[in-house]
């Protein structure tokens, strides 16, 4: 089965840490800072989600995990209910400051580049606060570095 639950270790210590991310598939994992993780996952359906359907999954979505906090409190960050085959990944920069995600429809080497920056937009308006650098659908792109707001 492509389905994961996530769990995590302190690794000072190797302290097994009670959070657990449930239903997470086809999923990127990028920290911020040291307080948690944009991650991807499915909330439930009518499709069984153990490893036996034989459908496509639907309606990725994108949220924050903070650690030490319930799964139920995560922050939703990116979702495309109008285009249900879409699926994202997201990168936070190397300085911390900006989350960059590439939007791709399925399997397709073209994709979409949006970025939030993490310092101006709270948490829970980083769904409704995307730029949209890169919104046409014609090539591969990938985030390599940044100097502040300007990208490679």
């Amino acid at each position: 089965s492509d389905w994961t639950t996530i769990k995590f270790v302190r690794i000072a210590g190797k302290e097994r840490l009670p959070d657990t991310l449930e239903k997470v598939k086809f999923s990127c994992q990028s920290w911020w800072r040291d307080e948690g993780l944009f991650y991807n996952r499915y909330l439930p359906d009518e499709s069984s989600q153990d490893g036996t359907e034989t459908q496509a999954n639907k309606h990725q979505k994108l949220f924050y995990h903070r650690l030490g906090t319930p799964q139920s409190d995560d922050v939703l960050v990116w979702e495309c209910p109008e285009e249900p085959e879409w699926m994202a990944g997201a990168e936070v920069t190397d300085d911390d400051r900006y989350l960059v995600l590439f939007v791709r429809k399925g399997c397709d080497p073209e994709n979409l580049v949006w970025v939030v920056d993490l310092e101006t937009v709270p948490l829970p308006e980083i769904k409704s606060s995307w730029r949209k650098v890169v919104n046409r659908w014609d090539a591969a792109y990938d985030y390599v570095a940044n100097d502040g707001p300007d990208f490679v």
